[in-house]
């Protein structure tokens, strides 16, 4: 499935002739790939509460936090650190190539092809949890999360589904900076606004998860995710 670029042709029409009815069709267009960006978004503050919580001051989606720690441990001339905090960057690094090359390179269902790929990886690190290799387990985990920013999209302006949310509430104060001068920007702001929303929502889910079934089983709730994802969008659901 292609990806929304942008809102349908007229959704920001600054006609006052434009009928109600039409802009709320193409408001419903958008339903479903709306729906699809915030599970993502979701899933990934799920993740990156488990590796928090794992790691204490690590993420496996939120290398700006990785990065800080990176040049923390290099004052620190702290070696084990800087390799171990340079392994998980690139590993995101690497998952983010996967991602792109995979939607870059399939014809067909390139957004189908990437979610597959990306539960195969969640599918190892379950198994690397339940043999007792945590940190592998994470590492996998990070290069997943790399590779789900392949799958945003950018709808009503603004930009969804990624695994982080720093540009997004950077993105909702413009939009409400913007909202005297063009009004339609209250949809640009709502959508960063419920993306951010979903990503806190996920971590909570994500910790109490945590805390109920462990690393491995906890992990498996964000495998059945991506595969419901998958299947929406192979049966046109999303």
């Amino acid at each position: 499935m292609k990806p929304v670029e942008q809102g349908p042709p007229g959704l920001f029409s600054n006609s006052a002739t434009e009928p109600k009815e039409a802009l709320n069709a193409n408001l419903e267009q958008l339903v479903r790939p709306i729906a699809f960006s915030l599970l993502l978004t979701g899933l990934a503050g799920f993740a990156d509460a488990i590796g928090l919580l794992h790691l204490n001051h690590l993420y496996v989606s939120f290398m700006s936090g990785n990065s800080t720690h990176f040049g923390l441990a290099l004052a620190q001339l702290s070696i084990a650190e800087v390799l171990w905090i340079a392994f998980f960057i690139s590993s995101f690094v690497a998952g983010a190539a996967l991602g792109t090359w995979i939607i870059d390179r399939r014809p067909t269902a390139p957004f189908v092809t990437a979610l597959y790929a990306e539960a195969s990886i969640f599918l190892i690190a379950i198994l690397l949890a339940r043999s007792g290799y945590l940190a592998s387990c994470l590492i996998a985990i990070t290069i997943a999360m790399g590779l789900q920013n392949a799958l945003h999209r950018s709808i009503l302006g603004a930009d969804v589904g990624r695994s982080f949310v720093t540009g997004t509430l950077f993105n909702l104060g413009q939009s409400i900076a913007r909202l005297a001068r063009s009004p339609q920007e209250i949809y640009t702001a709502a959508l960063n606004a419920a993306s951010w929303f979903a990503f806190i929502l996920g971590a909570v889910l994500g910790a109490h998860a945590l805390a109920a079934f462990g690393l491995g089983d906890s992990l498996v709730f964000g495998l059945a995710v991506l595969t419901i994802l998958a299947a929406g969008l192979r049966l046109e659901w999303l």
